[in-house]
């Protein structure tokens, strides 16, 4: 493949990322309405990632170990 492919292939998978991303913490946020603890948890999970870093190790680093600690929460 050519530099061009790969740097467009990225690109669609990092949107495809950045919107699960979106949809999952929608879901979660809309499933919890009365638990104010779980949305400041969330939001502060969000404003926290570290700055500078790439799409994919965003995910990693952010929101794979929030989906394991909020588990428990989700009764």
């Amino acid at each position: 493949m050519e530099n061009f492919q790969l740097k467009e292939l990225l690109k669609e998978f990092n949107r495809a990322v950045k919107e699960e991303r979106s949809n999952y913490f929608t879901q979660l946020i809309a499933a919890n309405p009365h638990n104010p603890k779980l949305l400041f948890k969330t939001i502060r999970s969000l404003i926290h990632c570290s700055p500078g870093i790439d799409e994919v190790s965003s995910i990693e680093r952010c929101v794979i170990p929030n989906i394991f600690s909020l588990e428990g929460v989700q009764h």
